[in-house]
């Protein structure tokens, strides 16, 4: 069976660096005015095989750190990506512009998953 991931993005300058993602793995992002004008130009050049792939740009708090911002995000991306919604439900988590937290570690510990790897740029978290 293939591994399923999913990508959330929460650096808010991220922009046209959405273009180097995988095409056909779904991108959650922060809907600043720089990611939504990529994700827009996206929209019209890729069209998605189904609902449960393409880019989602998210309303976010910009007061929030991104971790909060990740935490605030994390049971939608389950809730469209998880067993209720696709089987096989995704089994990789890759997180940029996000450190690993101790809640961030419990968040995800609830949802089946454990830290893979981490660097400058973020996390991968795999299930359990």
């Amino acid at each position: 069976m293939n591994a399923y991931s999913v990508h959330v993005v929460l650096d808010d300058s991220y922009g046209e660096r959405l273009r180097a993602l995988p095409s056909g793995e779904p991108v959650w992002i922060i809907g600043s005015a720089v990611n939504r004008a990529a994700c827009e130009a996206l929209w019209k050049e890729r069209r998605p095989e189904s609902h449960l792939d393409g880019y989602t740009a998210f309303n976010y708090d910009e007061s929030a750190t991104p971790e909060e911002r990740f935490l605030s995000i994390l049971g939608e991306v389950d809730l469209h990506h998880g067993e209720v919604s696709h089987d096989p439900p995704y089994s990789i988590l890759r997180v940029v512009g996000a450190r690993w937290t101790s809640e961030i570690e419990d968040a995800l510990l609830e949802y089946g998953f454990r830290r893979q790897s981490e660097d400058a740029n973020g996390f991968v978290a795999v299930e359990l």
